[in-house]
């Protein structure tokens, strides 16, 4: 199968289901040692529920209960890992809408994944809480319309997006600081991404934020195919869309998400009608991400450490966007 900058909605089906089925068999595999230590406070019958899930149900709350069941295990908290699998059994988390509002699950999870991924921000100050179902709704119908618009404009990037985003969640951002989190997804969140519902509650806010966490989500999918970067333990550098410095994967992902931001924002003003003033929004948003892309590409070509696969799909992402520049009658492009 060859991978590329540009979707397909090939790929995206096979990394779903590469995904899936890896994640169930990383439950397989603890649960059966579970089974074999009969630990106390995890039930049989919990243990049986699990197994006989299918991949087909392994999610992004799948993920998050996994990798915080290992954290737990080694700190041999074995009563709390049972609670969190009595809560996916209990809760059919197996079948989750895709827009996911925060009562459909249990309030003490979500405060563990609101916890976990806030680990991300840049500001320790900010905490992240639940926001009324009335927001969460708007929310959601501003992503509807968003993905109908770039399915006019990119068919197969929606595609992509929408079988490799398996839910969302929607949050507050609040906390003694002035700092907001706008949207956060990380892998062990695969397929689960959380978007801010307050602060820009229009269309084109929530599409970005959509695109860019989705974005996120393909390359950790691609990551389970093959490591794209290789020294994720060295140095920070500056990050091209945040103001403090990252490791090189999170250069690489920031790089890899202005990419196809200006992909998909482009095409919707060349290929869909949308009122003047989102036009110049949008517009503004393609002149913003134009002016962020050579400090990230340029890091990660001097410093990075990637894989063929790696090189690949960052060179064609930094051509194509490249390629959308204005020139001057010299000939040389216009930089943003």
């Amino acid at each position: 199968m060859e991978f590329s900058f540009i979707p397909s909605r090939e790929i995206a089906t096979a990394l779903q289901a590469s995904f899936r089925q890896q994640l169930k068999a990383r439950y397989i595999d603890m649960l059966e040692q579970l089974r074999d230590a009969g630990v106390e406070g995890i039930s049989e019958t919990t243990l049986d529920a699990l197994m006989a899930v299918p991949a087909s149900g392994m999610n992004g709350l799948f993920s998050f209960v996994y990798h915080r069941s290992i954290e737990l295990l080694e700190e041999g908290r074995f009563a709390e890992v049972g609670k969190l699998f009595d809560l996916l059994v209990e809760g059919r988390y197996d079948t989750l809408p895709k827009f996911l509002p925060a009562d459909r699950i249990d309030a003490a999870l979500f405060s563990d994944i609101l916890s976990g991924i806030s680990k991300g921000t840049t500001h320790k100050e900010i905490r992240l809480r639940a926001v009324e179902p009335r927001l969460e709704d708007h929310a959601a119908e501003c992503i509807k319309s968003g993905m109908e618009t770039l399915y006019k404009a990119l068919p197969d990037l929606a595609f992509e997006i929408d079988t490799l985003v398996g839910s969302v969640m929607f949050f507050e951002s609040g906390g003694d600081t002035t700092e907001r989190a706008t949207s956060l997804t990380g892998n062990t969140f695969q397929s689960l991404i959380l978007i801010n519902a307050v602060m820009e509650p229009d269309w084109i806010f929530f599409l970005d934020k959509f695109i860019h966490e989705a974005a996120h989500t393909y390359l950790f999918a691609m990551n389970l195919q093959e490591e794209l970067v290789t020294n994720t333990d060295g140095p920070c550098y500056q990050s091209p869309l945040r103001r403090d410095a990252r490791d090189m994967a999170a250069i690489y992902h920031a790089t890899f998400v202005i990419h196809r931001l200006i992909y998909a924002f482009d095409n919707i003003l060349k290929k869909v009608e949308v009122e003047e003033s989102d036009s110049k929004k949008i517009s503004g948003l393609i002149k913003y991400y134009q002016s962020r892309l050579d400090s990230g590409f340029d890091t990660v070509m001097e410093h990075g450490e990637l894989s063929p696969l790696g090189v690949k799909l960052i060179r064609e992402g930094q051509d194509y966007a490249v390629s959308l520049r204005p020139v001057l009658a010299s000939g040389d492009p216009v930089l943003a």
